[in-house]
């Protein structure tokens, strides 16, 4: 089974990142229907679980884990663009157009994935119209995600877009935890700055500044959000003094994170 030796250094523990929230989940019928045809696979941390350029690997969701989907043609190096989370199905552009997938996908953590042929797919779409409005559906959703995404990376305040990234990741993972309570993300610092399109140096320099304030805590593969109301502020783009312990929440630069 292949391999992509950076993603496993740097990529997250079990839990991860679904940057484009509940859009790209298909309806609980349509996954029925699915799990219904799949077959089952698991994958060890750092394997690669489609590579780029395949045309035809069929459909996948993913049980538990995280993907990884890594670009690594840009600047010579590994850019992870996000990951896939449990319950996500995705693949299904290639049922459709039968041009290679344009990102590697590789095993975060240790993963289980549910694995539909692109034959048995495409029966599957032909014989269940639903099935096709649903994949155009979050077809859909992935694009205003892409959309966003690259509108974010242009902004060039990084401690604004860290300070968002991390609210949207912990909140979401958390799963709408009480306003003012802290909140965790489990990523490494490089991945951070791999979702930001920054280095590894800038992000943790902001850390550490939040660290000291009282805003975060930092440990091993883990950043603690100790004052999610002053990270909202400095996403906003809000002036924040250091040895503010919160603030109060103002017009936003980005779209709320919660």
């Amino acid at each position: 089974m292949a391999h992509a030796p950076g993603v496993a250094a740097t990529a997250p523990a079990p839990v991860a990142v679904r940057s484009d929230r509940s859009a790209v989940y298909v309806s609980k019928g349509v996954d029925a229907l699915l799990r219904a045809h799949a077959r089952k696979r698991t994958y060890k941390r750092g394997a690669v679980v489609v590579e780029s350029g395949e045309a035809t690997p069929g459909i996948f969701c993913i049980e538990s884990g995280a993907i990884a989907v890594v670009a690594s043609a840009l600047f010579q190096r590994e850019f992870i663009f996000r990951f896939r989370q449990p319950g996500e199905w995705f693949g299904e552009t290639t049922l459709f157009d039968g041009i290679g997938w344009p990102h590697q996908h590789v095993a975060s953590a240790k993963t289980s994935v549910l694995h539909i042929s692109h034959r048995e797919a495409k029966r599957l779409v032909d014989a269940h119209p639903e099935l096709r409005d649903e994949f155009v559906r979050i077809t859909c959703a992935r694009l205003r995600f892409t959309a966003q995404y690259v509108e974010e990376l242009i902004v060039p305040d990084l401690q604004a877009r860290l300070a968002y990234h991390l609210l949207v990741i912990a909140r979401d993972v958390a799963n709408r935890p009480p306003p003012g309570a802290p909140l965790e993300v489990h990523l490494t610092q490089a991945v951070l700055a791999s979702l930001l399109g920054a280095t590894r140096e800038a992000v943790g320099r902001h850390l550490v500044r939040w660290r000291d304030a009282g805003w975060v805590t930092l440990r091993y593969r883990r950043v603690t959000i100790l004052d999610p109301r002053a990270l909202d502020a400095i996403a906003s783009g809000q002036p924040v003094p250091l040895h503010s312990a919160s603030v109060p929440r103002e017009r936003k630069s980005f779209p709320r994170a919660s």
